[in-house]
């Protein structure tokens, strides 16, 4: 039983839920995020090879980056990726464009520091925390028995 000033709502989602026989999700950005952020923890790494950067302006310098290679640049060259070597491939590449980006142009340190940022992004599950929301509704499907899926940023366009 919710206690909302919206019981309509509830009621409405209820029957909503009858109608589902699987959800799918992205991962990132939609069941969890980064805590700390990605500025915090890139400059916790940077910091390490004697960069001082805030996160501010590393979180500037990677949504630049990210933009200038845009959704479907992305999404067209990740899909093309079907092992961890040419993946790492592709985030040196990002990270070295991010690097240059803050003003550090030495190739070998920034190859350290993607696979520490790798490190981080892959082996430390407590960087990725669950939004609040994503919680109780997946609790809720769960107890639906709704399948769930994880999907992953692909593009569908030849």
């Amino acid at each position: 039983r919710h206690t909302s000033k919206y019981p309509h709502f509830y009621k409405v989602h209820k029957e909503c839920m009858k109608k589902f026989k699987a959800v799918i999700f992205d991962l990132h950005q939609t069941i969890t995020r980064l805590d700390p952020s990605r500025g915090v923890i890139y400059q916790k790494i940077l910091k390490k090879h004697n960069y001082c950067v805030c996160p501010e302006k590393i979180e500037k310098a990677f949504n630049e980056i990210w933009n200038k290679y845009s959704e479907r640049k992305i999404s067209t060259e990740h899909a093309r990726h079907f092992n961890k070597k040419n993946i790492e491939k592709w985030w040196f590449n990002f990270h070295y464009q991010m690097l240059k980006k803050l003003g550090h142009n030495n190739r070998k340190k920034a190859k350290l520091i993607n696979k520490e940022i790798s490190e981080q992004f892959y082996g430390n599950p407590r960087i990725h925390k669950t939004y609040t929301d994503a919680k109780k509704i997946l609790s809720l499907l769960k107890k639906r028995k709704i399948k769930l899926y994880e999907t992953q940023n692909k593009s569908t366009q030849k």
